[in-house]
Formats: C-alpha cells, sequence, structure tokens
C-alpha cells in the first residue's frame, strides 16, 4: 500500500488553469519523467491488464513505473477537471500473488515523491503554470457527502464572506446545515474552520458559523427526539 504521505501528496496537488496551458503541461511532463524511469501508458493497455485500472471519465494521462526486485509497480492517473483544473487521479500498485513475495514487496513511495518533485514540479515551471498542494481542507471537501458538499459550496459562493448573514446568506447556510443532518453520521464537521478560513473567511467569523452550524444540528436532534418520543 502507498504510505500515507505519499497518497495525500498524489490525490490532493492541482493546477488550474486553462485547458490549452494544461495540455501543454502533459506533453511537457511526458517527456520529464522518463528520465526518471517512469513512461507514459496508453489506456488500451491498462483495460487488457489482469488487475486493470479502471479509468474515469477524467483520466486524461497514465503513468507507469515498472516492479523492480523488492518493490511494486506502480501507475498514476492524472484527471482533467472541467477542462480547467489538473489533479491527481488513481494510483494503483501491483504486488506480487504469492503471500511470501508480496509480504518482502514494498510500495515505492519515493518514486511517486521524485515524480512530483523531479517531474511535474519543473514541467509546472516550464510552462509557467502553479502547482497547488493538497491542505487538510481539501480532506475535509473530499469526505463529504456530494449533497453536502454542493450546499457548502453554494452557500459559500453566494456569501459576502461576513458574519452575521444576511437573508438570502442564512437561507443557504440553513440548506447545508440540513444537508449535512440527513447525511451519513460519521461525517466529521472539524475541520469547517479550515475550510472556511480557506475560501476567506476569517478565522473569527469561521468560527462563529462553526459554533452557529453545531447548535444548529444539536438542534435538530433534539427536536427529532421529541418526534420519536411524541
Amino acid at each position: 500500500m502507498a504510505d500515507h504521505d505519499t497518497s495525500f501528496r498524489w490525490t490532493y496537488w492541482s493546477v488550474k488553469e486553462t485547458k490549452e496551458k494544461l495540455l501543454e503541461l502533459i506533453a511537457v511532463l511526458d517527456a520529464a519523467v522518463f528520465p526518471i524511469g517512469w513512461r507514459t501508458v496508453a489506456q488500451d493497455e491498462l483495460s487488457s491488464e489482469t488487475i486493470p485500472m479502471i479509468p474515469s471519465p477524467d483520466d486524461i494521462a497514465f503513468y507507469r513505473l515498472s516492479a523492480k526486485p523488492g518493490w511494486s509497480s506502480v501507475t498514476l492517473a492524472i484527471e482533467l477537471k472541467r477542462e480547467s483544473e489538473l489533479h491527481g487521479g488513481q494510483m494503483l500498485a501491483t504486488f506480487p500473488k504469492s503471500p511470501t513475495e508480496r509480504s518482502e514487496t514494498r510500495f515505492p513511495g519515493m518514486d511517486v515523491d521524485r515524480f512530483l518533485d523531479e517531474g511535474l514540479l519543473p514541467a509546472a515551471a516550464k510552462v509557467g503554470v502553479t502547482v497547488r498542494k493538497g491542505t487538510v481542507a481539501d480532506i475535509f471537501f473530499d469526505e463529504l457527502p456530494w449533497e453536502v458538499q454542493h450546499s457548502l459550496s453554494a452557500f459559500d459562493n453566494g456569501s459576502r464572506k461576513q458574519h452575521p448573514l444576511n437573508r438570502a446568506e442564512s437561507a443557504a447556510w440553513q440548506a447545508f446545515v440540513i444537508a449535512a443532518y440527513r447525511g451519513p453520521d460519521n461525517a466529521s464537521y472539524e475541520l469547517l474552520v479550515e475550510w472556511l478560513v480557506a475560501h476567506r473567511w476569517s478565522t473569527q467569523h469561521a468560527m462563529e458559523l462553526r459554533d452557529r452550524f453545531f447548535d444548529q444540528f444539536q438542534l435538530l436532534s433534539r427536536y427529532r427526539e421529541t418526534l420519536v418520543v411524541a
């Protein structure tokens, strides 16, 4: 398996630019990664393998590091979202089938780091684009149910980034709280402050919204309990 730090670095990098610039970055990256041991892989090659990486509709490029003694192979996918953003996609390691060989085979996380540090970052600098690194706010948002993501984004996009909220902002905020309440019980909102701050809210206003969220969430829970009792 990929170690946590490597998996995080790969999954949460992103580049936002015009589609033309992003395609230029891919072209430069294709040439940059070969000297450090990686090669490009065609989609039909992936689908013909015993353990295939199933491409998503957003996958635009694939890169392979072949297995070496004591190390697994690994394949990386890059996704193109909304034709304006590249980011890390799937990461698939292939280990030996034999339990003994498998236990003696490690994931080459250092080579994935090299792909980023010696392949992607220099290619981005050559093209003139900026690679954004992942944050805890990215993880928080990525782990939310889709309906909650949608309602939180709708609230944030229509807000003035200030508290107290006006009428329209309050309505959008309430829609987010209700979506969160209806979502899975194991969803965590402890990092809501970090996400709001990352979206240009002041820390003070973000903390006030966080407190408001938990107060309203608890109120909904108590209301449901009274209905069950009744």
